[in-house]
């Protein structure tokens, strides 16, 4: 009996560890940040713009914030990022007149295919839609029965001196250069679910008792 216990214990804590790294959790957050050129050379310590992805119970939300107080961008007009997975769905965001697209292809010159959303907002300097520095930032979902942070995990690497590996490109006309590459995805902020605590505070019980049962054997 002691044995059954011992070994149900250790079951019960190496699921409660490791749920939250197999389970993806709706409200987990993955960042990344458009900090290095696309023509290559040393990486600014100032981020032009940040994109941060969170998993929803449909899909995937976006939120790009430039970083206008200090870019010398003054609008956005494409972004290009990776993605791996089921053909996506557009669901909202990116203001009016914003054009959306899925492809093949790279995020800029010198890197290796691969799936890619590209999103476009308008250029023109009279349109009343241009992403610009009275757009604190811009939103869209990604939605689909599969889709997950995951999906856009997926980092193309380059065949020449560009930064390597990358997760996409943002064009910002008027910066220097105007394309920036996010590079490497940040942390994902994963957040145990109840029953993750559950099962480590029942696993912790069970081992107590075992090793009481055994001093008093």
């Amino acid at each position: 009996m002691t044995r059954f216990i011992r070994t149900a214990a250790a079951s019960l804590v190496g699921l409660a560890f490791t749920l939250p790294a197999a389970v993806a959790a709706v409200g987990d957050t993955l960042t990344y940040r458009f900090n290095a050129s696309s023509t290559g050379g040393a990486v600014p310590t100032v981020n032009q713009a940040t994109l941060l992805l969170t998993e929803t119970a449909v899909g995937v939300n976006f939120r790009l914030t430039p970083n206008w107080g200090v870019t010398t961008g003054n609008r956005v007009d494409q972004l290009h990022f990776a993605f791996s997975g089921e053909a996506v769905t557009f669901v909202d965001g990116v203001g009016p007149d914003a054009s959306f697209a899925t492809s093949s292809g790279a995020i800029d010159s010198g890197y290796t295919t691969t799936s890619l959303v590209d999103l476009g907002w308008p250029s023109s300097a009279v349109s009343p839609n241009l992403f610009d520095a009275l757009d604190p930032f811009s939103s869209w979902s990604l939605n689909g029965p599969t889709i997950t942070l995951s999906d856009f995990m997926v980092l193309a690497t380059a065949t020449s001196t560009k930064p390597t590996p990358a997760f996409g490109v943002i064009s910002m006309p008027g910066a220097a250069p105007s394309n920036w590459v996010a590079t490497g995805p940040g942390v994902v902020a994963a957040i145990p679910e109840p029953q993750t605590y559950a099962l480590m505070g029942l696993g912790l019980v069970m081992m107590m008792f075992v090793a009481r049962r055994r001093r008093n054997d």
